[in-house]
């Protein structure tokens, strides 16, 4: 359901980006590699059987979306973009529980794999270095803000990051209306750790 209503407000961000550059519009399908920040759940308790500490963190995964981009000027664009990864989770952490011999206790690690998936979306701008970036090859800077929608496969449940979306990009014409274009993001922050995103696609003009 938080994933339907991110990507419902991203439609409404791309259409208003769409009316505002309706005449330099261009649609990006694009693959990549999600890199998780920190874990996204911290959990743990103490019962008569025990104590536990553990943690839950996404795994590396390959990533796909679509973007849309609109031009202002030649020099600066803004972009809206969704995409998915089927990034599984691991759960790592530790049990103590009493044994018969008195004062002592026995400790179990936890490391568990789950399946599991993210969703991300942003709303960005790109400012290109050369002036005349929307006909010639041209490296990038990104700012922007960003979303993410972490899914576990366990107990652990969902849990969305919202914050900055930063980095660095390249962006090469290769007709009149097809680029291709790759790129670094950090895509908001999990436990004060930057998830990343590096991906490249072929975007065409409308």
């Amino acid at each position: 359901m938080r994933a339907g209503f991110y990507a419902l407000s991203l439609l409404g961000a791309t259409l208003a980006v769409g009316s505002v550059c309706s005449a330099q519009v261009e649609i990006s399908p694009f693959v990549g590699v999600y890199v998780p920040g920190g874990p996204f759940v911290n959990g743990g308790g103490v019962s008569p059987a025990g104590s536990s500490v553990y943690s839950v963190q996404q795994d590396i995964a390959p990533a796909g979306g679509v973007r849309l981009l609109g031009w202002v000027r030649d020099d600066l664009a803004l972009t809206v973009a969704v995409a998915y990864s089927p990034s599984g989770t691991t759960t790592q952490g530790g049990s103590n529980s009493p044994i018969p011999v008195p004062g002592t206790l026995t400790y179990e690690p936890i490391n568990l794999s789950a399946r599991g998936s993210v969703v991300t979306g942003s709303a960005r701008a790109l400012f290109f270095v050369r002036p005349d970036a929307a006909r010639r090859p041209s490296t990038y800077f990104i700012a922007g803000l960003g979303w993410l929608s972490h899914n576990s496969g366990n107990a652990a449940g969902a849990k969305t990051d919202f914050g900055p979306d930063l980095g660095a990009g390249l962006r090469l014409p290769l007709t009149p209306t097809i680029a291709s274009w790759v790129e670094g993001q950090i895509l908001t922050f999990t436990a004060l750790a930057p998830n990343l995103l590096f991906s490249a696609g072929v975007s065409r003009k409308l």
